[in-house]
């Protein structure tokens, strides 16, 4: 739960960050808090824009690869284990007095 909580907030702060470049969005925010804007910089770029959507759409998905990737990884080095304590017992069993 402390990862999946940790993950959200890094986000959402990444998210913000993000929007913060965000001409609009950033004035939208200077205006709330009653700051003076200075000089308006005329930029018609929508890179930061399109950025912060393609971030928003992709973010779950890429998430979903990583957790899916770290689950089967746990699973192989489980398993790995799992048949080299199995191989070991059996080595160990043939050479000991007990039928």
């Amino acid at each position: 739960m402390l990862f999946v909580s940790m993950t959200v907030f890094a986000g959402c702060a990444l998210l913000l960050a993000l929007a913060a470049r965000i001409p609009s969005f950033s004035n939208g925010i200077r205006d709330l808090f009653g700051i003076s804007t200075g000089q308006a910089a005329n930029e018609n770029s929508r890179s930061a824009h399109l950025f912060l959507l393609l971030l928003c759409y992709s973010s779950p998905l890429l998430m979903m690869i990583w957790i899916s990737m770290l689950r089967n990884f746990i699973l192989f080095q489980q398993k790995r284990l799992d048949r080299r304590l199995r191989q070991e017992f059996e080595d160990e069993k043939e050479f000991t007095m007990e039928s």
